[in-house]
């Protein structure tokens, strides 16, 4: 995908306050929040920009008043403009476990800006959910109290 086909994205919904601002991919260098609100359905295909120079960036703050973020990084959903969370990339369980073939492959990657690199050029599908179980938090700080979550397993396609 060459962000110059990019024609018809969506707006990045922010209820209750909450900033979205565009970001340069340098951003992704910083770690960021665990937190994805733009993954993957199962049989969706997201396709990934082609090369570096077309990775365009968004941020949206996850509570109003705060300064922790979501990074969602512009992509085609089904051949359609949309968004795509990049902790998705990331994805893990409680214990460090990462989800699925895609997030193993990712996993020692040094920051987001590589794991995002590193899928130039590719689509990614879910085939099935499966479930992990995460830490919950409590305004942004882990607490020691489990759940149990049910998340795609991002594979190449």
């Amino acid at each position: 995908m060459k962000i110059s086909e990019v024609k018809n994205l969506p707006k990045i919904a922010a209820p209750g306050g909450r900033v979205v601002a565009e970001v340069s991919p340098e951003f992704l260098k910083e770690k960021g929040v665990g937190i994805v609100t733009y993954g993957i359905a199962p049989n969706e295909v997201v396709e990934f920009p082609d090369t570096e120079a077309d990775i365009q960036l968004f941020t949206r703050t996850v509570r109003p008043n705060s300064d922790a973020v979501e990074t969602l990084l512009v992509v085609k959903r089904n051949g359609q403009d949309g968004y795509f969370s990049v902790a998705a990339l990331r994805r893990m369980d409680y214990q460090g476990n990462f989800v699925g073939p895609v997030c193993k492959d990712l996993q020692k990657a040094e920051n987001d800006y590589d794991r995002v690199v590193k899928t130039c050029g590719k689509k990614l599908t879910c085939k099935e959910m499966t479930k992990i179980k995460v830490r919950k938090f409590n305004n942004g700080v882990a607490t020691d109290e489990l759940t149990e979550r049910e998340v795609p397993v991002l594979e190449y396609a």
